[in-house]
């Protein structure tokens, strides 16, 4: 402590004094009950880094590109959901109009073409080809008699016997064309239609003659149009059926309309939604 006895001498007597030890600078650590230090206790002031500054790094860049692959799926996910609603709604137009605008008529036509028999005849049930309600119009060379008729079938068949005939065995929707045989002979001869008394309804003009059936469903039936009986038919021949519904599409249309301009608005909803969530948080 003293380095000679001079030197304790003079300490006893006041002379000198001894140096006070340098004060050691105090650490403060966090200690848990019994007194033990806790391991990795910040203290107030101080700043906390990273063991491996590369590694949160690289898990920012990851969680910044998935937040990006989020929203650009969400925002496809937007633009599909748009596109439904814009389809349901052509969709629920296009059935309207075919409820409306493009409702098929209940009005079939059919036209016969070129024929040159004495008559012109029907297979029995081509009265009902397109419709309960039948209109015959028939027209010819002016002062020419036009004659229509229509009987049962047995009094027909009878009546005409072996002459030669265009007889009307289908329609051809598509082009509005009748479709037709040719039977029988030319050289028969057979009694001018006028006089004939096999008809349940029956017309007779110059020029032309109409004639209107309104019970084609019961019975067999058979038409017959021609002149005299011994020239051929007259040339311009239309039968106008009505009554039957025709088919339509615009329930499907408008159904499958409904339910993508449901499920559209729907899932837009639900996807707007989300994206104001996630911008919230």
């Amino acid at each position: 402590m003293f380095a000679s006895r001079r030197e304790r001498k003079l300490y006893e007597t006041g002379q000198i004094s001894l140096p006070r030890p340098a004060a050691t600078p105090k650490t403060s650590t966090a200690t848990a009950p019994g007194g033990l230090p806790v391991a990795g206790e910040d203290r107030p002031g101080s700043r906390t880094t990273s063991a491996n500054p590369a590694t949160d790094s690289a898990a920012s860049t990851a969680l910044a590109s998935t937040n990006v692959q989020k929203q650009k799926l969400g925002l496809v996910a937007r633009i599909l959901a748009a596109l439904i609603v814009v389809a349901g709604g052509v969709v629920l137009a296009v059935g309207g109009l075919k409820a409306t605008v493009w409702a098929p008529s209940d009005v079939v036509v059919g036209t016969l073409g070129t024929h040159g028999q004495k008559f012109v005849t029907t297979e029995v049930g081509a009265l009902a080809l397109a419709g309960p309600r039948l209109q015959v119009q028939v027209s010819g060379a002016a002062g020419d008699p036009v004659f229509v008729g229509i009987g049962r079938a047995s009094d027909v068949d009878a009546y005409l016997g072996e002459s030669a005939t265009d007889r009307i065995t289908g329609l051809d929707r598509e082009t509005g064309t009748l479709i037709t045989t040719t039977s029988g002979r030319d050289q028969a001869e057979v009694l001018d239609p006028a006089s004939a008394d096999v008809w349940a309804v029956s017309a007779l003009g110059p020029g032309s003659a109409k004639l209107s059936w309104p019970d084609t469903s019961s019975g067999q039936w058979r038409l017959v149009i021609a002149t005299d009986g011994s020239r051929p038919a007259p040339e311009n021949v239309t039968l106008t059926w009505s009554g039957q519904e025709p088919e339509n599409s615009a329930p499907a249309w408008i159904a499958v309309g409904v339910v993508l301009l449901v499920a559209g608005l729907v899932g837009s909803a639900v996807l707007w939604s989300r994206a104001r969530g996630r911008r919230a948080s």
